[in-house]
């Protein structure tokens, strides 16, 4: 492809800081796997994640994405007793992540973007 007119009706990739949603219903957002902290009223709920050791330490603060199994985190479905959240404030900067990725490996490393955390290890406020 050498133009836009090229990628009409096909899928491509596109930096989510240039796209913009208007008029778009959350099941039609939902359904695209648009995921931008904006795009979703849901994607507003406040959470803490808590780190994955078992210590009960709050790692980070952020919000809620997803629960659903069939999202896609980092290429890699989200799967079961996981949640997508984005990473908002580290609390624990140098914290693993619970499913680190070549570009990804702590907290710190997340902060702007969304990962996959244990449902247990995430609290809703």
């Amino acid at each position: 492809m050498t133009s836009i007119e090229d990628a009409i009706g096909t899928k491509v990739a596109w930096p989510a800081d240039k796209v913009v949603l208007e008029n778009i219903s959350i099941n039609n957002v939902e359904s695209t796997n648009i995921s931008s902290p904006s795009s979703v009223n849901n994607s507003k709920k406040k959470c803490n994640l808590l780190d994955i050791g078992g210590s009960g330490k709050i790692v980070a603060e952020g919000h809620w994405s997803s629960s659903d199994p069939n999202q896609v985190v980092h290429f890699v479905p989200l799967g079961p007793n996981a949640m997508r959240v984005w990473v908002d404030i580290p609390r624990i900067p140098s914290a693993s992540l619970w499913r680190p990725t070549s570009e990804l490996e702590c907290i710190e490393d997340a902060v702007g973007t969304t990962i996959a955390w244990p449902s247990d290890k995430v609290v809703m406020l």
